[in-house]
């Protein structure tokens, strides 16, 4: 498999990335520090009609208005009040400004770039496009997301499921991922 979001210049001469660990419902994920630009606690959130299903409206941060992804609604799990360990991370995506909001953020970590792997269960086509690699650490399987994707396919992901897919599956087999940009 080729993943294409994760690498530059920067990771070709480091032998790890940096990435952000994130929670959402009982998925956990991963998310490439070069893309988040602050870490900050909820804002109110502003709905937008008629806008895409994913979109769950904007905020104004430093007189800049964003769109907000709620990671919740777009991977298909049921929405839930806003909690106190609730985030948002401010990233930059292909020169835009974007807000993903995630149920918790849980560290900033480096990954040794050898352990990032291809999914070792099956993803369905929708599935596969979000998540191009995992990258397994002390406690669980993180699924590295690419923020790409969260603003420009249409594909729903089934959040059950794929809770179910992580849960039953293991890494020891899985092929290696190289990454380019």
């Amino acid at each position: 498999m080729q993943g294409q979001f994760l690498c530059s210049e920067d990771h070709s001469r480091s032998q790890e990335m940096t990435l952000v660990h994130l929670r959402v419902a009982d998925c956990y994920f991963a998310l490439d520090i070069r893309f988040v630009c602050e870490i900050i606690r909820v804002l109110p959130v502003t709905p937008v009609p008629k806008a895409p299903p994913f979109i769950d409206g904007i905020v104004t941060l430093r007189k800049a208005v964003l769109p907000v992804v709620d990671l919740r609604r777009r991977f298909g799990f049921s929405p839930e009040d806003r909690l106190p360990r609730q985030r948002m991370l401010i990233c930059t995506v292909e020169g835009r400004m974007v807000v993903l909001i995630a149920d918790e953020v849980i560290e900033v970590r480096n990954c040794p770039l050898g352990s990032v792997q291809s999914p070792p269960f099956p993803l369905s086509g929708d599935t596969a496009e979000f998540f191009p690699g995992v990258c397994p650490d002390e406690k669980r399987l993180l699924l590295l997301l690419d923020p790409r994707r969260l603003l420009t396919s249409r594909a729903r992901v089934d959040g059950q499921r794929l809770q179910q897919q992580i849960s039953s599956s293991t890494v020891a087999t899985a092929e290696c991922v190289t990454y380019d940009h």
